[in-house]
């Protein structure tokens, strides 16, 4: 009998947060801080299960990921991209991609743009792969 088939599924916004705020003490972190790579996230939470259910397979990895743009800078808009296409190359990677909202805000009398995601959190419902 074939294994059960996993597929892990990642909000990555709250996963990358969340590890910023669980292993950097500091209240700013670098950038750098909380980034993971989706496909070993997928392979680790696969094998903790391995002791209650030894058949398990990882058959893929969604990736759900809000897309910055120049609002939030060239810098971070291309790191993203760039990020999203290696994440995309890996075998059983999907990335869910949706551009983040802007709303234009002033503080100190200075106009700027505020991203948010928007529509892209894996609590939301999606339209639901078959897996064959």
């Amino acid at each position: 009998m074939p294994g059960d088939r996993v597929v892990v599924f990642i909000d990555y916004q709250d996963v990358y947060h969340r590890a910023r705020a669980s292993f950097f003490e500091r209240a700013d972190p670098p950038a750098q801080v909380g980034h993971v790579h989706p496909l070993k996230v997928g392979e680790l939470l696969c094998d903790l299960g391995q002791s209650k259910d030894p058949g398990r397979v990882l058959t893929g990895v969604r990736v759900y990921r809000a897309v910055p743009d120049m609002r939030s800078g060239g810098d971070l808009e291309r790191a993203t991209k760039i990020q999203m296409a290696r994440w995309a190359n890996e075998t059983g990677v999907k990335v869910c991609a949706r551009p983040m909202a802007y709303m234009e805000t002033a503080r100190r009398g200075t106009a700027r743009w505020v991203g948010r995601e928007k529509g892209i959190d894996v609590d939301r419902p999606h339209p639901v792969e078959r897996l064959e």
